[in-house]
């Protein structure tokens, strides 16, 4: 497998945490600003790829929107963790993201093309991006 796919498959079959840890001071609202532009470019590329309907582009407004609440107009100091969590594919029910200690958006759209987000192209943070396909090169392999 390439490296994108390793991380796609990681993403797609596995629970995964991320790990945001701002390098200046910052604000609640700006991340929850970032992460709703990553989330509409998401949509975009999914209409251009022929990957998202127009009526699966419908049902993720309402995960988004969930998503803007949770986030207080707060500051957020530097080196201060932010923990992104997608839980587990289960058959049964949506997988879940989970923005540690503010809230729950319950939608497999949103919390995947969130994380992909971190990884597609130069990906949102590239320094992430770099140190993930850096440990990614050689798993799985014999060498």
């Amino acid at each position: 497998m390439s490296v994108d796919e390793k991380i796609e498959h990681i993403v797609d079959n596995t629970s995964c945490v991320m790990r945001i840890m701002p390098t200046r001071s910052t604000s609640y609202t700006h991340l929850r600003d970032a992460f709703i532009r990553s989330l509409q470019t998401r949509q975009k590329l999914g209409r251009e790829r022929g990957t998202l309907s127009p009526e699966e582009q419908l049902a993720v407004q309402s995960p988004i929107s969930k998503l803007k609440t949770i986030f207080p107009n707060a500051p957020l100091a530097k080196h201060t963790p932010l923990d992104l969590l997608l839980t587990a594919p289960d058959p049964k029910q949506p997988r879940c993201l989970i923005v540690r200690d503010l809230g729950v958006v319950p939608n497999d759209w949103v919390g995947r093309e969130l994380m992909m987000a971190y990884f597609d192209g130069q990906g949102n943070s590239p320094a992430l991006k770099k140190a993930v396909v850096e440990k990614l090169e050689n798993f799985g392999t014999d060498a």
